[in-house]
């Protein structure tokens, strides 16, 4: 995680130059203000626009999806919650279960 405050911080925009000045090349072009505060292994990135929303960016820089409503619904729904396949698979949505986490 880079940081997951919500709103814009000169701090986590230098975390994320420190990936490498592409990624702030990319980010500047998405409309939004986006902040990004997370990759994940397969290096996807996770940014949250101004309006809370939280976009999924794929490692080819190819498609944009909105996979939450808002860092809440992020964390509870999409990483640790009923929807944790759609962000590591059936696996990971099991391990969670055998962990009475959902």
């Amino acid at each position: 995680m880079y940081g997951v405050c919500g709103t814009e911080n000169e701090f986590i925009r230098e975390l994320a130059k420190e990936c490498g000045e592409w990624h702030e090349e990319v980010i500047s072009e998405i409309e939004g203000n986006p902040i990004l505060f997370a990759d994940d292994a397969d290096g996807d990135m996770y940014l949250e626009l101004e309006d809370g929303r939280i976009i999924q960016l794929d490692s080819e820089f190819t498609e944009l999806d909105v996979v939450a409503t808002d860092m809440s619904d992020f964390f509870l729904n999409y990483i640790f919650g009923e929807r944790a396949n759609e962000y590591l698979g059936d696996e990971w949505l099991e391990e969670l279960k055998s962990y009475d986490i959902i």
